[in-house]
């Protein structure tokens, strides 16, 4: 049995907000465009310069939320760790062993 004592703040950071920014781009980048497509079989359609501005920024604004909100979260898991011991986690190997 291990104990997470510590998560690095930039490298978990990083990846959360890698994951938002990827997640948003399937999501709600589509979402967005198919929007905009409803809008065209309805009526003319203007381009709202300020809509394709915001789907265009909605990744990145999720993937810096994302990494704001990872990096406080594991500065108060670091400090709650450092007062509880932290999480344990059971860890094995990967093969199964022989004799087993």
């Amino acid at each position: 049995m291990v104990r997470i004592q510590r998560i690095h703040v930039v490298s978990a950071s990083n990846l959360v907000a890698l994951i938002h920014l990827v997640l948003t781009l399937i999501v709600a980048v589509p979402a967005g465009i198919g929007t905009l497509a409803l809008r065209a079989g309805s009526e003319p359609v203007q381009m709202d310069p300020a809509f394709v501005i915001g789907i265009a920024l909605m990744p990145v604004a999720a993937a810096v939320a994302a990494w704001i909100l990872t990096a406080i979260a594991c500065v108060a898991y670091n400090v709650v760790a450092r007062l509880t011991g932290g999480i344990a986690v059971e860890v094995g190997d990967a093969t199964p062993s022989q004799g087993r």
